[in-house]
């Protein structure tokens, strides 16, 4: 059966926009800028050399809040024109950042009031190859909350300034057995909830010895895997917008 959660919605979260703003150059003391994450405070920015920056756009200038250690392996490769890199993310308040190996297994929370390491992060690193690290900072009860993912199919909440877990989901390894999400990237929606992607754009079919049976919505592909020797699954068929019923 093909494995969902929830259904299709548009949110709406009005706000004004304001018109496109001058290009600013970034200050010569970050180097090579690898990414940036927006904040309260202002704009995070990932340098080269693993230093965490606060860019004060108005001065042209940058504080250096923290270094990360985490670094792409020296022997990764791309999949499906996928390559591994650093990927940053920072909570709403700009007091927690996150370094991550997109396309990996591994990552670190750090708490930037401090530069230390909370929380070293890694998932089972079972085909991570083929989507996002799964991480997100988002609230609840009035602290911050980092989900990441532990194991292909479960995500997990952390304080992330203690490092002591919130969550799980599935809850219990039992649910887990059943949980066939394959988790990606994850995104705050704008009414609250937390919207991902599992494994890329596609559907998956996941069949047992016997009959698949299920319908793929118009423009969407699937794979259908299959038990294979070894106790793993191979990919016997793919579809788009057809009724596998």
């Amino acid at each position: 059966m093909v494995d969902s959660v929830g259904r299709p919605e548009i949110i709406d979260a009005p706000r004004p926009v304001p018109g496109a703003g001058p290009l600013v150059p970034f200050p010569a003391e970050t180097g090579t800028v690898l990414d940036l994450a927006p904040t309260e405070r202002g704009l995070l920015l990932l340098a080269a050399d693993g230093r965490i920056l606060l860019w004060d756009v108005e001065a042209g200038s940058c504080t250096h809040l923290a270094t990360t250690g985490v670094t792409v392996p020296a022997d990764a490769k791309p999949w499906s024109g996928h390559g591994k890199a650093l990927r940053l993310h920072a909570s709403r308040n700009g007091r927690f950042a996150a370094v991550v190996v997109d396309f990996g297994r591994t990552g670190e929370v750090i708490d930037l009031t401090t530069g230390t390491v909370t929380t070293v992060l890694e998932n089972d690193g079972y085909h991570s190859e083929t989507v996002h690290y799964s991480l997100l900072f988002t609230e609840h009860a009035g602290r911050d909350v980092v989900l990441h993912r532990t194991r292909w199919n479960r995500i997990a909440g952390t304080d992330p300034a203690t490092g002591e877990p919130v969550l799980q989901m599935p809850e219990s390894g039992k649910e887990a057995a059943w949980a066939h999400s394959f988790h990606g990237a994850l995104h705050l929606s704008p009414g609250g909830g937390v919207d991902g992607r599992s494994w890329g754009l596609a559907q998956l079919l996941w069949c047992g010895h016997g009959e698949c049976r299920g319908q793929v919505a118009a423009g969407f592909s699937c794979m259908i895997y299959a038990p294979a020797k070894g106790g793993d699954y191979e990919q016997v068929a793919g579809v788009v917008g057809t009724d596998l019923g």
